[in-house]
């Protein structure tokens, strides 16, 4: 018995030293535990760490109850709140530079903690910290280049947003958009792997409480991002600022926007997307452009005072206004506008969140890349020459600019110039509404301002034309509605003709050359403004378009009545009318015959015309007269010939019935040569002479109510007709009865 009860202690002993064996094994483990923890640390296996630490600790609570392990026990959860700060630094990291297999492990980890949910919570707090600091740093290192100012660790963001020197403005505004642009492309990153590994989460619940937050964090992170680049535009003045570059810098904002725009782009939300971005913009634009508008403005008319009115463009050349540097991006956006209709993409459609100024970019690059390389060159943004060959365009549909007279074909040289007619004032009027419409196309909430200021600078244009080369007196007056109240509206010193540029020299043909170039330049002008018709009709808010339509229909619309009132002053050199005149008051018009020839006067006149055609077109050298122009002209003799006739009929004192034929005799051979001398068929205005021929042989009760309804003719014309009038003469003598009455 003795010896085996000693058996049975021995075995007991030996369990005994076995199971405290075992428990110094792991006791020992415990204590070397903590090399492992920061090897798995270094290799940023933080799910292994934390695995092993909770595994450490089951361990240790199962071995409480020796003295050694309570130190141990405190010092493991010691060391896994140190993991978890460690995670923690690791998950901000994130925010920065986003690492697929890096955000891997930090997840898996808060998993094993089952933090999940606070981690989601953890990471916002990161994004909107991560923002600040960036935000803050980049305007910390541009501020550093001002020498003047100090302790800026101590000033706010928005007093170190005031002190970036304007030459380096630009460069801070894109480092800026494209650091915040890499936060945002951290967490687009984020949410993609959350929604890749969505199904790796314990419950429904979790699942779709990180994906609300998520969701909802989009929001956040873009407002954010949204009030350092507001705070930084209305910290700056930006009217200072030279065209080109305040137009970059709307580009950068703009492009902004558009990186928010597919950041936050959520069919199925019904979160508005924020837009916070729009109301500073548009008050420094505002402010901007009145005041460029007003110095523009000033600008043309310097120019207008100088113009020399002669043509700009080179031989066999066709402008269209799209060709123009400053007009590109509107063939751009419509280009992509009907792309996307060819394919069927409604705005709404165009990818997911983040398709188009994100995902392209994981591997490389960033969207402000072209932008960063434009405000590098300082060529990128100066205007190209804005005409091309005829022959080299490759625009077929373009609309046609001009169409050259099939009666002056002898006429055209190779100096002629022989497509729409520009002067460099017209084109520099078209460039300023190019960079016009480009803030339109940056901010379409001053897109009423812009237009409105537009049509300013084609009302200025127009009223110089019509001052400097109209005719007051005018034989066929068209109403022209010209904008003087706008040019008044202005509050400025109306343009003057400038001193190099005489009209009433004979040798120039008093300034022909110069009234076409000035009249045709101006209906070009409204030709360029109609095509750019349907690009401000989208811009302008529906309940705004009175006005665009009041500016088209009372003005653009009217420049081709500026032809009439310019052209007469050359039309009324064409004829030596009181010469005619007086031929035909030496006519004897109470003939007692029908006579067969008409009057000599009738030639004079004709070889005058002809002799007018021949000096007109000899005088222009550099232009071709356009067939409008010709038949405008030629209107403008015609009313006048016609007057002089009606004027040489109301000088005779006696006229028979026979006399009164040879006056038809005589009009009619006029017309018959001079449907051949202009090609113009019918001759206008032909009843105006016709008319009062016939009034001769009207009855007294008939002629009574004809000088009632006959207004276009002069007192003393109606007098004349009176004396004469069959009604009121005969053999015996007046009837002044019937006269007076």
């Amino acid at each position: 018995s003795t010896a085996s009860l000693a058996l049975l202690s021995n075995q007991q002993k030996r369990q005994s030293l076995y199971t405290l064996w075992e428990a110094l094994q792991t006791i020992k483990t415990l204590q070397h535990s903590d090399v492992r923890l920061t090897e798995l640390m270094e290799e940023e296996d933080y799910a292994g760490a934390i695995q092993l630490c909770l595994e450490c600790q089951q361990a240790a609570a199962t071995y409480k109850h020796y003295h050694c392990i309570k130190d141990l026990s405190a010092k493991l959860q010691d060391t896994l709140e140190l993991i978890e700060e460690q995670i923690d630094v690791a998950l901000s990291r994130t925010c920065r530079m986003f690492d697929s297999t890096l955000y891997s492990k930090l997840q898996q980890g808060y998993q094993l903690l089952g933090k999940t949910q606070s981690a989601v919570d953890q990471l916002l707090m990161h994004y909107t910290a991560c923002i600040h600091n960036t935000a803050f740093q980049v305007l910390f290192g541009f501020a550093q280049l001002n020498k003047s100012e100090n302790n800026l660790q101590k000033k706010q963001y928005k007093d170190i947003c005031s002190l970036i020197d304007q030459d380096f403005y630009i460069p801070c505004l894109l480092e800026l958009c494209k650091g915040l642009w890499a936060i945002m492309h951290c967490y687009h990153n984020a949410s993609k792997w959350h929604k890749t590994n969505r199904d790796q989460l314990t419950s429904n619940d979790v699942k779709s409480y990180v994906d609300g937050k998520l969701a909802h964090g989009r929001h956040r992170v873009w407002s954010d991002v949204q009030s350092r680049i507001k705070t930084f535009i209305l910290s700056s003045e930006l009217q200072g600022f030279k065209y080109d570059d305040f137009i970059m810098i709307l580009d950068v904002v703009k492009r902004f926007i558009e990186v928010g725009e597919d950041f936050i782009h959520n069919p199925s939300s019904s979160e508005p997307p924020t837009d916070s971005l729009n109301e500073p913009l548009r008050q420094q634009t505002l402010a901007y452009f009145h005041a460029h508008h007003r110095t523009r403005v000033d600008e043309l008319i310097m120019f207008l005072d100088n113009e020399a009115w002669q043509p700009l463009l080179s031989s066999q050349s066709i402008y269209h206004i799209m060709t123009s540097q400053e007009f590109k991006f509107l063939k751009q956006t419509a280009y992509q506008y009907h792309n996307e209709v060819d394919q069927g993409i409604t705005p709404s459609e165009v990818g997911d969140p983040g398709s188009k100024y994100f995902d392209p970019f994981d591997d490389e690059g960033h969207p402000f890349s072209d932008l960063q390389k434009s405000s590098q060159d300082p060529d990128a943004n100066k205007p190209k020459p804005c005409y091309e060959s005829y022959e080299n365009s490759d625009d077929d549909d373009d609309h046609e600019l001009s169409r050259e007279s099939s009666s002056v074909q002898s006429l055209k040289s190779p100096a002629h110039v022989q497509g729409p007619v520009l002067t460099n004032t017209a084109l520099h009027v078209l460039r300023l509404c190019g960079s016009y419409l480009k803030m339109c196309d940056v901010l379409k909430p001053i897109a009423l301002d812009v237009v409105m200021c537009m049509s300013q600078l084609f009302d200025l244009y127009f009223h110089a034309v019509y001052s400097f080369f109209s005719t007051d007196e005018n034989p066929c007056p068209p109403h022209i509605s010209t904008p003087t109240n706008s040019v008044s509206n202005l509050q400025i010193s109306p343009p003057n003709l400038s001193p190099a540029v005489d009209l009433h020299q004979a040798s120039s043909y008093y300034g022909i050359t110069e009234r076409i170039v000035a009249t045709e330049s101006l209906v070009c002008l409204a030709s360029q403004f109609e095509l750019l018709h349907p690009n401000l009709e989208e811009m302008i808010p529906a309940l705004k378009k009175a006005f665009l339509q009041q500016f088209y229909s009372q003005t653009v619309r009217a420049a081709v009545d500026v032809r009439v009132p310019s052209y007469l002053g050359v039309a009324v050199h064409a004829i030596d009318a009181p010469t005619i005149v007086a031929k035909m008051s030496m006519v004897k018009w109470d003939v007692r015959e029908i006579m067969s020839q008409h009057n000599a006067y009738v030639d004079l006149l004709l070889n005058q015309l002809t002799n007018f055609k021949t000096t007109l077109f000899a005088a222009v050298r550099t232009v071709v007269l356009p067939e409008e122009v010709v038949k405008v002209i030629w209107h403008h003799c015609i009313a006048i010939c016609n007057q002089v006739f009606v004027e040489g009929f109301s000088n005779v004192k006696k006229c028979s019935n026979e006399g009164r034929a040879l006056m038809q005799l005589d009009y009619q051979q006029f017309l018959m040569k001079l449907e051949k001398l202009t090609n113009i068929r019918p001759i206008p205005h032909r009843e105006y002479v016709e008319l009062y021929i016939k009034a001769y042989y009207l009855t007294e009760s008939d002629l009574h109510q004809w000088v009632q309804q006959h207004a276009e003719y002069d007192h003393k014309q109606l007098t004349a007709l009176l004396s004469c009038s069959s009604a009121t003469y005969s053999s015996s003598g007046n009837n002044r009865k019937t006269k007076q009455r």
